[in-house]
């Protein structure tokens, strides 16, 4: 996967369109990998896979369409014209894949998979993951006809999901892999349970690192200065795509 991201880099430096469909493919390739290479087959190997799969197919398909009909991904506007920049950008998804992945690898090369029966973790992985993928791509599908509607140019979302949360793809995107850890460590013990750290990867990722930051910058850019943006932040949570009960804006 690494070399394939570095060489691709190098390739395509000034380009986004090739970005998610490696960065998703990856997440295919080395989940379906590491559960072939392993003789020993686990009802809990292949439903976590497959679980890995259907985000990976689901989010790619997404991303590679929408960049492609849009033309550009404004999470890279910064990088494009800095070409060690989007190098760093494309040697990054490799930590990221390996990172997030990791709670499947290692259910993947156990030589059991846990136990047989169906266990509390298979069933409460199994629906926050489910709860996950909905919301991230409810949220991504209203985004996306809200941005394809001439109408709205210029403007941004505040309707669906996004009347409650200001990042409800962010927030999907979280209970996805804490879904699948939960549901892996079925079949884990002991230092594997450690890769717990991908759940808080992909949290701490998007709200500190790639995504919440990225995006509020370039939306107190576009509209911080309106009176309707303020308001809108002031009545929305951050990621939670709830009512707001309470006053805080970091949920």
């Amino acid at each position: 996967s690494h070399p394939l991201n570095t060489t691709s880099a190098l390739v395509m430096l000034q380009t986004e369109k090739f970005y998610d469909m490696l960065g998703t493919g990856s997440f295919i390739v080395l989940s379906l990998g590491s559960l072939l290479a392993i003789k020993s087959v686990h009802a809990r190997k292949v439903v976590a896979t497959a679980f890995v799969c259907a985000w990976a197919v689901r989010l790619g398909g997404f991303l590679v369409v929408r960049v492609w009909k849009t033309g550009q991904d404004s999470r890279f506007d910064e990088a494009k014209g800095q070409p060690f920049k989007f190098w760093i950008y494309w040697t990054m998804q490799a930590v990221w894949v390996y990172a997030t992945l990791l709670p499947v690898l290692l259910l993947n090369a156990s030589s059991t998979g846990g136990p047989a029966a169906l266990i509390w973790s298979d069933i409460v992985g199994a629906a926050i993951y489910a709860v996950g993928l909905i919301t991230e791509a409810t949220a991504d599908q209203q985004k996306f006809s809200f941005k394809m509607d001439p109408a709205n140019k210029g403007k941004f979302i505040n309707s669906g999901l996004w009347s409650y949360a200001r990042y409800p793809n962010y927030f999907g995107e979280m209970l996805v892999w804490w879904g699948i850890f939960i549901f892996s460590s079925g079949g884990l013990q002991g230092a594997q349970l450690a890769s717990v750290a991908s759940p808080f990867f992909v949290m701490m990722l998007l709200r500190f690192v790639s995504g919440v930051p990225l995006q509020e910058k370039q939306a107190a850019a576009r509209w911080g200065s309106t009176q309707e943006y303020q308001d809108y932040v002031t009545r929305t949570n951050l990621l939670i795509p709830v009512p707001q009960f309470w006053s805080s804006k970091t949920s």
